[in-house]
């Protein structure tokens, strides 16, 4: 996985990846590494995708429409 760096709160993140390996809820073996969004400029695409979905779970569709035959939802309880 490339998570997008923001320099400052790498830290966190790091944190955070620590806290689910040791809770299992992410495999210990996988590879993680960040970059910048100025080496790696398709990094946005995630954001864009979420952004999207959290609009239509706001009831503002349009744009996740557009991209609904492109992705999978999962829906996890």
């Amino acid at each position: 996985m490339v998570l997008e760096s923001r320099y400052t709160e790498d830290p966190l993140d790091r944190s955070l990846l620590t806290s689910l390996r040791r809770s299992l809820r992410v495999s210990l073996t996988m590879e993680v590494s960040w970059a910048s969004p100025y080496d790696k400029p398709l990094l946005w695409t995630a954001d864009a995708v979420v952004g999207a979905t959290t609009w239509w779970l706001d009831g503002q569709p349009g744009y996740f429409e557009v991209l609904a035959d492109q992705i999978r939802v999962i829906c996890l309880e």
